[in-house]
């Protein structure tokens, strides 16, 4: 599913998302505003989690991880625990999503799948932009995905969905100049996904269909 914006007033989030090395230089103007703060639901690295990943992104993009919240309060206190360690100041814990975006300017949900609508309904609840972790929401819940999607939209929130590897394209132009002149006629990539069976499909599309919204235009129908 492709990301979903509506003019949300929030600088950090608006920059190119992200990809682990991503940085953006601040302006001067920038750098004199207050850093916004931000909230990280599954700030851990359980199941491949990129929490940490883009905990630290914000901060060299010029923002205030202000906290994180997990499955349980224990959890989310390791977790920021183990944050504020990395990033070199206390990090505050919640025992909720809810809790959490009440707290901060903008929410990035990095938990595994299952606590995504959870988190998604947090940001809403608290009138903040969102960046969700892929799959925005499982497969088996569409309608519940569509109509976060506008519900984002019709509040006016910036609802971005993390499907990093657009951002690795400029590295292969720098490696292969020309290389993507050519007519694109088919695409594949290898993938390791997390999960088994038919699930391993719903882990990993978003990566091929994110590349390929990048590399072509796509019909004005394509679903």
């Amino acid at each position: 599913m492709r990301s979903a914006a509506a003019g949300a007033n929030f600088d950090v989030a608006r920059a190119r998302l992200p990809c682990a090395d991503s940085r953006i230089a601040l302006d001067d103007n920038a750098r004199a505003t207050p850093k916004r703060r931000i909230g990280i639901v599954g700030a851990g690295r359980t199941r491949q989690g990129l929490g940490p990943f883009l905990a630290r992104w914000f901060e060299a993009a010029g923002a205030d991880v202000h906290g994180c919240s997990g499955r349980d309060l224990a959890g989310a206190r390791r977790a920021a625990d183990a944050l504020g360690a990395q990033l070199g100041h206390p990090v505050a814990s919640y025992a909720n999503a809810a809790a959490l975006a009440r707290e901060v300017d903008a929410l990035v949900v990095a938990c595994p799948p299952d606590g995504h609508l959870a988190g998604l309904d947090a940001a809403l609840a608290a009138g903040v932009p969102c960046l969700c972790e892929k799959p925005l929401l499982p497969w088996a819940e569409l309608g519940a995905a569509l109509e976060r999607v506008a519900a984002f939209r019709e509040r006016g929130l910036l609802l971005a969905e993390n499907c990093q590897w657009p951002h690795a394209l400029g590295a292969l132009d720098a490696l292969a100049p020309g290389a993507r002149d050519a007519p694109l006629r088919a695409l594949s990539m290898r993938l390791s996904p997390a999960l088994p069976g038919a699930a391993m499909v719903e882990d990993s599309l978003s990566h091929v269909l994110s590349l390929l919204q990048a590399l072509t235009d796509l019909p004005s129908g394509a679903s």
